[in-house]
């Protein structure tokens, strides 16, 4: 209750334009009293109460915000009851009491889309198009971004569910969402080939967030040893899994990292055999990574599940190749040191240093231009 007072005591000072000083002296109480009054800090007694109701010419009632908290009560009421029915879909019944709430509070955002989340579910030509209008209301108010964006992709996926697909797609494309969200949202209102595209991306978002989530999980001390190397394997696995035979260009040097990580650990588990072939599938999506076309043409996965997706890659070479650094550390790191003579690192070496050269060669013949 104090919070309403406090509102309601700063609202009606205001209205008379009056100061805290101003309003302790009219009541016979200082500024300071009146301060923590507005702050909910303090609280009038009774008499002061009515005083101040009386001054402001306002009921005892309206002053302590008694209209305002039977409301909240009646509306928690009648919410739950809703619920209680829309969960059981029992829209007919969810409905009317969802705008008898609506009628207390017209700017509450959760009132205006959950009666448009039910509108949606009765889903006659009638209950879409005033769905549209609660979102539009709920999009419209003071709320935080992320309120506003839920309203407006709701709009989106309601015009989807009208029929009205191009007017959806055009409005999608031009909301300011998250790449992860947008994704999520063109699932919904695009058709046809555009359909699948999208489905591809959000796959890929997918993808990486499992490998990413794997990664940083086996790097702290919760997996150790043998099961860490198991774990990181999955990551290549599913790639291979899903892209065919790790068909991702757009995850080439993801997946070498990785490789890398695990070439370690099988190499401190003196596992020479595993560390041999974990730094040979680096090597190789190293030498893919630099191999990339970097002038601007796309590059397609031929995997069934990615294949409308395509990717073009900016010119790193300013910045070195991805061979020439995994090369530099075999040369370099003293866990390298006593097999660095193994005639089964020559062909892993020949192909980083053949490609570093390749990507060198490149950025001489560019900079020439």
């Amino acid at each position: 209750m104090k919070p309403l007072i406090a509102e309601n005591l700063k609202r009606l000072r205001a209205e008379k334009n009056l100061t805290q000083e101003e309003v302790g002296n009219l009541l016979g109480v200082s500024g300071q009293a009146v301060s923590k009054w507005e702050c909910g800090t303090g609280m009038p007694d009774l008499p002061l109460l009515i005083a101040a109701a009386s001054f402001f010419g306002v009921s005892l009632d309206d002053l302590v915000g008694m209209n305002e908290l039977k409301n909240e009560e009646r509306r928690e009421a009648l919410l739950e009851e809703a619920e209680i029915h829309a969960v059981n879909n029992r829209y007919e019944e969810a409905i009317p009491l969802l705008r008898e709430v609506l009628s207390l509070f017209p700017e509450d955002w959760d009132i205006l889309t959950r009666l448009a989340r039910e509108l949606r579910q009765r889903h006659t030509p009638e209950d879409l198009e005033e769905a549209i209008r609660m979102y539009e209301r709920a999009a419209s108010l003071e709320s935080p971004w992320y309120q506003v964006g839920a309203a407006e992709e709701q709009i989106c996926m309601t015009l989807r569910q009208m029929g009205k697909t191009e007017e959806a797609v055009e409005r999608a494309k031009g909301l300011r969402l998250p790449y992860v969200e947008m994704c999520n949202l063109m699932t919904f209102v695009t058709d046809g080939e555009e359909n699948v595209e999208w489905h591809q991306r959000r796959m890929e978002i997918c993808v990486m967030r499992i490998a990413q989530s794997i990664d940083a999980v086996t790097e702290g001390p919760r997996y150790q040893g043998d099961e860490r190397i198991r774990l990181l394997r999955k990551i290549p696995a599913l790639f291979d899994l899903l892209y065919d035979d790790g068909d991702c260009p757009i995850s080439y040097r993801t997946v070498a990292q990785v490789w890398w990580r695990i070439a370690h650990l099988e190499m401190k588990a003196g596992r020479e055999n595993e560390a041999f072939e974990a730094l040979g599938d680096c090597a190789r999506l190293a030498a893919l990574t630099d191999r990339l076309p970097r002038d601007g043409s796309a590059v397609r996965c031929t995997s069934p599940l990615f294949d409308t997706r395509s990717a073009s890659f900016p010119d790193m070479t300013e910045r070195g190749s991805s061979s020439g650094d995994y090369a530099r550390a075999i040369r370099q790191m003293p866990e390298f040191d006593g097999v660095r003579a193994d005639p089964r690192m020559i062909p892993i070496l020949t192909l980083l240093d053949d490609t570093h050269a390749e990507v060198m060669t490149r950025k001489q013949a560019s900079a020439h231009e």
